[in-house]
């Protein structure tokens, strides 16, 4: 289930009532730690980045070497401050490192600092520690975090070795690997499959809108970046793609405000002399 299908719930809902009525007396250790990961993740989703992380430092108090809330900000540190020391400070107070969730992170950590061959070594050695019920799930976990760098070969390469082809989250990843070949009509086909099943995945929506950019389908990625957008207000990859189809159609004020809302998307501070022309200079 994705987050933002969990978001939706009733079980979810009820949570964060009960959180905002708690968080003015000062109530929060009556939640676990997964909850509060649960709910710092719902407010980045919603795109208050610093509420999030607001959320799980009050989690890391509460809860000292729990996995969760330690993790979000291992991977806040490592995505948003780009500060790999940062994150592995964080990552190295969880108590259970016999997690797959530690495992992953420390993995992320050395390939955001370009050990990306340690990375392979060490997720290859800690397969051998996984329950055997839990390694397929391993095998492609590990892949799509070397999809998410961009590291297609190895993604490939892990994704060879899971035995389970008709699932999403693979079919996802095949997806996405269609699209750094260069093979956007298999990548449109295959996302356009997934949307016939779930059509309010953004995730979904926005691979389907980069397959569509990239084969200069812009006006139909636009489309497609619309719906993502109108499942999410405040999708970053959404509004990235978006920019950079208005831009390639001059159409330069619309690229611009796609462009700030982005940003501030990401939690990003526009200072006042922002020249928003050089910024979509560099960016497009």
């Amino acid at each position: 289930m994705e987050y933002r299908d969990f978001f939706s719930t009733e079980e979810f809902r009820s949570l964060l009532r009960q959180y905002e009525e708690a968080e003015s007396s000062d109530c929060l250790s009556l939640f676990s730690s997964d909850d509060l990961t649960d709910i710092a993740e719902y407010y980045h989703y919603k795109g208050n980045f610093d509420k999030a992380v607001e959320v799980v430092d009050r989690a890391i108090e509460l809860y000292p070497g729990a996995l969760g809330p330690l993790v979000f900000r291992a991977r806040a540190a490592l995505l948003k401050d780009e500060d790999a020391r940062k994150a592995l400070y964080y990552a190295e107070q969880i108590d259970d490192k016999d997690d797959l969730d530690y495992f992953y992170i420390r993995a992320e950590i050395m390939i955001a600092q370009f050990q990306v061959s340690e990375a392979n070594e060490y997720l290859l050695e800690k397969y051998d520690l996984v329950d055997e019920d839990e390694q397929q799930d391993f095998v492609l976990d590990v892949a799509t975090l070397f999809a998410d760098y961009e590291y297609w070969d190895l993604a490939d390469s892990w994704a060879r070795n899971y035995d389970y082809p008709d699932t999403p989250d693979y079919q996802e990843l095949q997806g996405r690997l269609s699209t750094a070949r260069g093979n956007y009509a298999e990548a449109e086909k295959i996302f356009n499959s997934l949307l016939d099943k779930n059509s309010f995945s953004t995730v979904y929506w926005n691979q389907l809108a980069l397959a569509q950019l990239y084969s200069g389908k812009i006006s139909e990625s636009l489309h497609s970046c619309d719906f993502a957008l109108a499942i999410n207000p405040n999708d970053s990859d959404a509004l990235l793609t978006k920019a950079n189809g208005l831009y390639m159609l001059n159409n330069y004020e619309g690229a611009a405000d796609s462009y700030i809302k982005y940003m501030k998307s990401c939690g990003q501070e526009i200072p006042d002399d922002f020249d928003i022309s050089e910024y979509i200079k560099k960016n497009s």
